[in-house]
């Protein structure tokens, strides 16, 4: 006979895979900001499979379901090992997709992203298309945007707020992993908060900086003296998910990047 799912079973997976026996799991969720998670699991380092799902800077898809119903789609951010009187375990802190927005900027092969009279889906779908993000709408488009230029080292946030404040809406994420730009409405409780112990006394953490670190760097020169100015892009080869950043070089007088 088929089994029924049980609706209040809360499970959790990095990366496709099923993490068993997580503990002081909590999910955040605002109507104007991107919903972060947080939760500790298990941590054996001498079993290869573990060390690999829980590698750092690999921003492993992480997804929240009850019930079989999904609550929660994003990225595991920070994963912090520790190790105590208890034993070891892995701190993991994640945020939903869209949230890639803040932190990266567009690609060098996507800029530059200047347009008048322009729509506000055909502004969304242009900002999150190169970083492989979607959006949904609720509500009118309005008129169209006389001008809409992004910033090639600003994040496509700053951006897509100064637009949907234009409109009179908000940004946050749908359990899907989906920016979604709404009209404000009352704030509700938690999605889930759940807390079975407390970390272990005295433990030895290890830090990652991951909310910096990306898979190319751009540094972009302005024009002098006559001369155009350009760009140059580094790439990370080991980071598997596309992260942009982007940043404005000051200090060369040829204008030319790559020599900065």
């Amino acid at each position: 006979m088929p089994t029924t799912r049980d609706p209040d079973e809360v499970s959790l997976t990095i990366g496709g895979i099923p993490v068993i026996g997580w503990s002081d799991l909590s999910i955040e969720r605002a109507i104007d900001t991107y919903s972060t998670v947080s939760v500790v699991a298990p941590f054996d380092p001498t079993r290869p499979e573990i060390r690999e799902l829980f590698r750092p800077f690999e921003y492993r898809d992480l997804i929240v379901s009850i019930g079989g119903e999904r609550i929660f789609t994003g990225l595991a951010v920070d994963v912090v090992p520790k190790t105590g009187p208890e034993g070891s375990s892995v701190s993991i802190t994640g945020y939903a997709l869209p949230a890639q927005l803040e932190d990266c900027h567009e690609p060098s092969t996507a800029l530059p992203l200047k347009f008048e009279d322009i729509g506000l889906r055909a502004v969304l779908a242009a900002l999150l298309g190169p970083l492989g993000l979607q959006y949904e709408l609720r509500g009118s488009e309005g008129a169209p945007l006389e001008e809409v230029e992004v910033d090639p080292t600003g994040s496509p946030q700053d951006t897509l707020v100064k637009v949907a404040q234009q409109r009179g809406y908000v940004l946050t994420d749908t359990v899907d992993g989906k920016l979604l730009c709404w009209k404000s409405i009352e704030s509700g409780a938690p999605v889930a908060r759940l807390e079975e112990h407390v970390p272990p006394v005295g433990p030895i953490d290890a830090q990652f900086s991951a909310r910096e670190y990306y898979s190319e760097v751009t540094g972009y020169t302005e024009a002098k003296r006559g001369r155009k100015g350009s760009h140059y892009t580094e790439q990370t080869p080991w980071l598997p998910r596309l992260r942009p950043h982007s940043f404005e070089i000051s200090d060369t007088d040829p204008a030319e990047a790559p020599a900065a």
